[in-house]
């Protein structure tokens, strides 16, 4: 049986991968070549199969969050500042492979699998298929550095807190993903009628959400200047940034549950543990775009399930070219963590 403890098969690094802009720009190629990032594009961000196309899915959410990590790293770098001689490309690499692990249905998804394996969360996951599943399990051979900016990035409703032991690349990454989301899910949640009125705190940084980014990636870069490491927490916008976050996480996020998804993940984690034994049923749910997670629940409930013809069918199931090279592979969340990847 195959185990996080087993020693990663890595990818020897080509013959001009010898510089550390090399290294890295390797990073972001294998990254955005990989399936793990393409099934993004059919995962939900906040809102699951909006009828209007101009809602943004996961793999939207992580092409913004990559554009605030480069427009920041590159302001840091035309300064000319020797504390803040940032790696531009380590930067994209972490912001591109942030939400590679994430589930179906956002975080709604997180949670209910979170529920039936300890220790579970998507930055874990991010790390566990972008090393241990992609290329049929030998796994991408990133470098530490991206792999614990992944692992790093995730603060959820939590303080945004800055740490000067952290490479400033890992922090951008990770300021770059709440300011991506918190004005562009805001902008979404008008646009579907989830919210009428815009927050006066909102409005406070801007009337539009260029302009609210912008206005955080100055004040971001302003804040670090002054302390000299990279921090977004004390400033007048930083504060206004974290009222919001939290009049997000009270009236958008938290409303967003459905009985109806928790049935569906549920009864294809229980389908999968009956069917596929030898499998990690987590590992696999987690894989699951959201209409695919739609269509086995359809079957499931129609009683018309064949396993041949579904699960090992790749016009049906995505994953059906993964499932054959993860049988007996177990993942303990619990074990993925910084030690796990510095042991790499």
């Amino acid at each position: 049986m195959n185990s996080i403890s087993q020693q990663v098969q890595r990818i020897k690094p080509r013959e001009n991968e010898k510089s550390e802009f090399d290294v890295y720009f390797s990073d972001v190629e294998k990254i955005r070549c990989s399936k793990s990032l393409r099934r993004l594009a059919y995962k939900t961000q906040v809102f699951t199969q909006p009828n209007n196309s101009h809602v943004r899915t996961r793999l939207v959410h992580t092409m913004e969050v990559v554009s605030v990590g480069l427009t920041i790293a590159r302001k840091f770098n035309l300064l000319n500042n020797h504390k803040f001689n940032i790696n531009e490309k380590l930067v994209e690499a972490i912001c591109l492979g942030h939400d590679t692990g994430h589930t179906p249905f956002g975080h709604r998804g997180e949670e209910i699998l979170g529920n039936y394996s300890t220790g579970f969360r998507h930055e874990k996951n991010s790390v566990v298929m972008l090393e241990l599943i992609e290329r049929q399990g030998k796994g991408l051979g990133l470098t530490k550095d991206t792999l614990l900016g992944i692992m790093r990035h995730s603060k959820g409703k939590g303080t945004l807190e800055s740490s000067k032991d952290h490479l400033p690349e890992h922090t951008i990454a990770m300021y770059s993903d709440k300011i991506a989301y918190l004005f562009a899910d805001l902008m979404d949640a008008q646009r579907y009628n989830f919210l009428h009125e815009v927050p006066e705190d909102a409005l406070k940084l801007g009337l539009t959400q260029r302009e609210q980014t912008r206005r955080c990636i100055d004040s971001l870069i302003k804040e670090s200047l002054q302390k000299g490491y990279v921090s977004f927490v004390d400033s007048e916008e930083a504060i206004i940034f974290n009222r919001i976050k939290k009049f997000m996480y009270e009236n958008v996020y938290s409303k967003k549950d459905s009985i109806l998804i928790n049935h569906m993940i549920e009864g294809v984690c229980e389908f999968f543990a009956k069917e596929l034994p030898n499998h990690d049923t987590i590992l696999l749910a987690s894989m699951l775009t959201d209409s695919e997670v739609m269509r086995i629940s359809e079957l499931l409930i129609a009683r018309t399930w064949d396993m041949n013809q579904t699960v090992f069918n790749q016009s049906f199931i995505g994953i059906s070219e993964i499932i054959p090279y993860t049988e007996g592979f177990k993942v303990d969340y619990t074990k993925i963590n910084e030690d796990w990847i510095n042991s790499l």
